[in-house]
């Protein structure tokens, strides 16, 4: 017999979780709501307050948690904000808990399905009905739910959940896949640091680094492209590499390979984790195409020639910011900032593999001389299923969950 647990699924129009929700509704008058089982860890007082803490602002106001859960593609939240208001929230896989949900829907109502535990929540969001099948005396071999989404009377989606803890959804516990390096972008060569070596080098090289340039590395080097999927690359040399950072010079051990920096997101010494052999996620919108539509969508006040599109892509669709140039000056958006400054102006967007557009609030964005660091490419690099964001500027560095895990050394003094 399975444990008794619940669970929430949230999706939006057919399956993304991504679209809005400004229609609120209550589900089916004919069904009645019925309080829910719990167990006792749910109540416990530390459990409730971490969770506030952990949670999006907005969504510490639960009175109980009911479950936790995650879809192939979804975090979702199930709680009780009243005594009778069941509410769901719902995240992109790759999303926090402490961010903006992409979906929250309120008024769900509850119904058994016989005696045995078995039971769904039921949505109602216009013509669509969300039915989360919660199995409690079922085979062990079954999924903890389904979820099933209606058009009408039209089924439109099944798909099976697994419950997780909170705590799973978070960075605490993830490693990294071990021996991976970002490139360097000095004198246009596809440059890794591999260690900080001597200040002084004026008495020529000593033992250790005269082995190191005659060294060979015993494994093979890989890199990920920014398109496609993981090749072998030869090492050009091993070296004492010098250059000028932030004002002053260091020597380093680097590696030299044989590849197009320009193309390169990540490199591996050693064999890489199977992901990367799977092309990275593509939306079947192109990216011109969801261009097209964005500036379809912009207000005439921010269509400007000027404007750059920050757009990063998964099977969803598109998400990023347009950096929009620029408001004039008795514009409420304009900021005046020091010479050793820059502020941008972005426009947060959005455009769905259905073709769904969902423009922001213009912002201003302030950053040292350097300028932005700016997300450039999704890919699950240990495969988890989880999509971690690869981030360019005066530094590159890879995160998981906000939390990198691997960097270059860059150049972000501004110097």
């Amino acid at each position: 017999m399975k444990k008794i647990i619940f669970f929430i699924s949230i999706i939006s129009g057919f399956s993304s979780c991504n679209e809005s929700n400004n229609n609120e509704v209550s589900i089916i008058n004919e069904i009645e709501p019925k309080k829910i089982i719990t167990t006792g860890s749910i109540n416990d007082s530390n459990i409730k307050n971490n969770l506030r803490k952990n949670l999006y602002h907005e969504l510490r106001n639960f009175d109980h948690k009911i479950a936790f859960m995650q879809t192939k593609k979804f975090k979702i939240l199930l709680d009780y904000i009243s005594e009778d208001s069941i509410r769901y929230a719902c995240w992109s896989k790759d999303k926090k808990i402490s961010e903006k949900p992409d979906l929250i829907l309120k008024n769900g109502v509850l119904k058994y399905d016989g005696t045995g535990g078995n039971h769904s929540y039921f949505f109602k969001n216009y013509n669509y009905t969300y039915q989360c099948v919660i199995n409690v005396l079922v085979p062990d071999e079954w999924p903890d739910a389904y979820l099933e989404i209606y058009n009408g009377d039209e089924n439109i989606l099944s798909q099976s959940a697994e419950f997780i803890s909170l705590t799973d959804s978070n960075t605490s516990g993830w490693e990294s896949p071990k021996n991976l390096f970002l490139v360097e972008d000095f004198f246009n060569s596809s440059i890794i640091i591999r260690a900080g070596a001597r200040y002084y080098l004026g008495d020529g090289l000593n033992e250790e680094e005269m082995n190191w340039i005659k060294n060979t590395d015993t494994l093979q080097w890989w890199v990920l492209p920014m398109e496609g999927i993981a090749k072998k690359v030869n090492v050009i040399e091993n070296f004492i590499f010098t250059t000028k950072l932030c004002g002053d010079y260091g020597n380093f051990y680097a590696t030299s390979l044989d590849y197009d920096l320009n193309e390169v997101s990540l490199a591996c010494l050693g064999y890489p984790p199977k992901s990367w052999f799977k092309k990275a996620p593509k939306c079947i919108i192109s990216k011109d195409e969801a261009i097209q539509l964005i500036n379809s969508n912009l207000s005439g006040e921010f269509q400007s020639v000027n404007n750059k599109f920050i757009i990063t892509e998964t099977t969803d669709g598109w998400d990023g910011y347009v950096n929009w140039c620029c408001p004039k000056e008795d514009n409420p958006l304009h900021e005046i900032v020091d010479e050793m400054s820059i502020v941008e102006y972005r426009i947060p967007v959005n455009v769905s593999a259905q073709s769904k557009i969902t423009i922001g609030d213009a912002k201003a964005h302030t950053f040292g001389g350097e300028g932005s660091i700016v997300p450039s490419l999704k890919r699950d690099i240990d495969g988890d299923g989880i999509l971690e964001i690869f981030w360019t500027g005066c530094q590159n560095y890879w995160t998981h969950n906000d939390k990198t895990f691997v960097s270059n050394v860059g150049n972000c003094c501004g110097c």
